[in-house]
């Protein structure tokens, strides 16, 4: 058996393009932009703020749920506008508020330390999706199901939610940091 041969039989030019054409579609070169921006924004974040992020959602999500003045809020704009926007737009403002009122705390002081890339790049994916699966569940389904299209099942169904909930809180005691003896 002669190495050289064996990779020149192998190398086949044409059936690499061919398997490598494959995944320059616009649908996968947006699968690698949104892994970018997640990469990007664990970076950017730390294991601190990404902690206290995390903490906000759920604040955001039960005080957008509820909210009493919702109604009152979606009457008083144009009926041209979407209902679900303003839902959006108040668990936004609800979740950057809690945020900056989380990080100005006393429990900022919890410093977490560093912790690994990969951890920190994992809990900025769970924040990611679950901010999604919050956003799509505000969303009225059949507009959430044709938008989303094939990651609907993923983020925007109940399940979706309750999941992306549960496994954000699952993944907390896995942020502990092991300390050497």
């Amino acid at each position: 058996m002669d190495p050289v041969r064996d990779i020149l039989k192998f190398s086949n030019l044409s059936s690499i393009t061919a398997n490598l054409s494959g995944l320059t579609g616009p649908r996968e070169l947006f699968v690698m932009l949104i892994i970018v921006a997640v990469f990007l924004y664990g970076m950017s974040i730390g294991k601190t703020r990404a902690l206290m992020s995390l903490l906000a959602i759920y604040v955001a999500l039960t005080l957008t749920n509820l909210f009493p003045f919702l109604e009152t809020l979606t009457k008083a704009v144009p009926e041209s506008f979407e209902p679900y926007f303003i839902k959006v737009g108040l668990f936004f403002a609800l979740y950057i508020s809690a945020f900056f009122i989380l990080y100005r705390s006393s429990l900022r002081r919890l410093s977490m330390g560093d912790m690994a890339l990969t951890k920190v790049l994992l809990i900025s994916l769970f924040q990611i999706g679950f901010i999604g699966a919050v956003m799509a569940s505000f969303i009225p389904e059949a507009t959430s199901e044709k938008s989303l299209g094939v990651i609907y099942p993923f983020i925007g169904t109940p399940l979706a939610l309750f999941v992306w909930s549960l496994i954000s809180l699952a993944i907390l005691p896995l942020m502990k940091e092991k300390r050497s003896r």
